[in-house]
């Protein structure tokens, strides 16, 4: 639960820019995946219908090829013309391909790309399929094994009969297998690598475009840091009439209004000087808190209460001292309390800004 904590604190702690970036980032990656694992054979549809109008058109190649040889009853040549018809497929980038003749009812390869398989009795899952069906048979996507691997292929199969007599015999079956999981596979490579493009430069976007949030808010920090250290000469010209031009134009009415309060406060606390002061009303009336500190302590007032908080890591300590003047004639009595090392924050809650711009908290005493 603390690293959890932690890890969302560090992204609430990021600049906004960087927070748009990583969401962006996130949902961007999330998109390719998902476009590049779940749909990919669905981009790919264009290119996998070319792949099984190829299928459909070499089984009927191979049925007329079969049915000459069967007639002639030579098979030699069958065996050489579909070694060249893999040849020529494969000189055109495509994937696997797998053409084999096979003998009813006698389930024996008559002749194959595969030469190995020539003599052999094929695996009695495939003869269950062949049955006395007569014709092409609807294509099946099927898991065909290569070797030691299972490949993505469709599966092609159309009888070749012989007349005789009058009469359509049943004479073999041809297969043909064509391997489909290589063209997904580029589908999802060409889809990640543009998708990384696209998602490269929509950050390079956002990170451009969010340049001048990012010198605009650096200068209104500055500005706030110079108000905190009583200089305020700061004044913002907008590039744009946009949300962050209206904050500064804000900031410039915030140290106009600071300065002239500055200005106020320093003649009004010139003139309290000037003049002797007849009692601690008089002495506080439009002072400023620091002058009038020293002017009540050098007249009536009493401290009545002092607090003090154990030091922080860096040995600080804050300080409440509690004054009191009266009663006045009216029987009033005026009270103040004195802080020290408390920043510019309501006392005895959070800031809602860094402390370096308003110093620290101090629960010291309570103004809540």
């Amino acid at each position: 639960m603390t690293e959890q904590k932690s890890a969302f604190s560090f992204f609430l702690d990021l600049k906004i820019p960087f927070k748009w970036l990583l969401i962006t980032s996130m949902v961007g990656l999330s998109i390719i995946l998902v476009l590049g694992v779940l749909f990919a054979e669905r981009l790919a549809q264009p290119r996998l219908e070319q792949i099984q109008q190829m299928g459909k058109a070499q089984t009927i190649l191979v049925a007329g090829l079969a049915k000459n040889a069967l007639a002639s009853r030579d098979e030699q040549p069958l065996q050489q013309q579909l070694q060249e018809l893999e040849e020529e497929i494969a000189s055109h980038g495509g994937g696997f391909f797998e053409a084999s003749v096979i003998l009813h009812p006698a389930g024996v390869y008559l002749a194959s790309t595969t030469a190995e398989y020539v003599g052999k009795t094929a695996h009695s899952s495939l003869l269950s399929r062949l049955g006395p069906a007569v014709g092409a048979q609807p294509m099946t996507q099927v898991r065909y094994r290569v070797g030691s691997e299972d490949i993505q292929a469709y599966q092609f199969l159309q009888t070749v009969t012989l007349e005789a007599g009058g009469q359509s015999t049943k004479a073999a079956t041809v297969q043909i297998v064509l391997g489909y999981g290589d063209t997904v596979k580029e589908v999802q490579r060409r889809v990640i690598f543009a998708g990384f493009w696209i998602l490269g430069g929509v950050l390079l976007l956002l990170w451009i475009f969010s340049m001048p949030l990012v010198t605009g808010m650096a200068r209104v920090t500055d500005a706030l840091d110079e108000v905190l250290h009583r200089r305020y000469q700061t004044r913002f010209e907008p590039e744009a009439n946009d949300e962050l031009g209206h904050l500064m134009l804000a900031m410039n009415q915030v140290t106009a209004s600071s300065q002239t309060l500055h200005d106020e406060a320093q003649r009004l606390a010139a003139k309290v000087v000037e003049q002797e002061p007849s009692s601690p009303a008089s002495a506080l009336d439009g002072a400023t808190l620091r002058k009038a500190d020293r002017l009540v302590v050098m007249d009536r007032g009493q401290v009545v209460e002092e607090r003090a908080t154990p030091p922080d890591a860096r040995g600080r300590r804050h300080t409440a001292t509690r004054w009191r003047w009266g009663p006045c004639a009216s029987g009033a009595g005026v009270e103040l309390w004195k802080l020290t090392g408390a920043g510019h924050g309501w006392p005895g809650g959070p800031s809602p800004l860094p402390e370096r711009l308003t110093g620290p908290d101090t629960t010291v005493i309570s103004a809540a």
